[in-house]
């Protein structure tokens, strides 16, 4: 069972070349970089996503994160395996 957090997902693709535009609809202001690589479908386990994130193949905002329970908000950008993800967390 997913966290409160997690309840009422909604997502949008746009694709251009390597950027996506992530939006979810969540009951929170942030979610977990694990978690949200998760969702992304960039991991298919929280394992596989502690593996990828502590070996440094992941960026947030430009720096690399080697911490998966960073928090990111809306406006974040996740870079990992080519691809720019941007948070948009959208409220209610």
């Amino acid at each position: 069972m997913f966290p409160v957090p997690f309840v009422n997902w909604v997502i949008n693709w746009t694709q251009t070349l390597i950027h996506y535009y992530i939006k979810i609809k969540i009951m929170s202001e942030t979610i977990k970089l694990d978690q949200f690589l998760k969702f992304c479908g960039e991991v298919s386990t929280g394992g596989q996503a502690k593996i990828i994130i502590q070996s440094g193949q992941v960026q947030v905002n430009g720096e690399i994160e080697t911490r998966r329970g960073r928090k990111l908000v809306t406006g974040d950008r996740v870079l990992i395996a080519g691809k720019t993800l941007t948070v948009n967390l959208e409220q209610g």
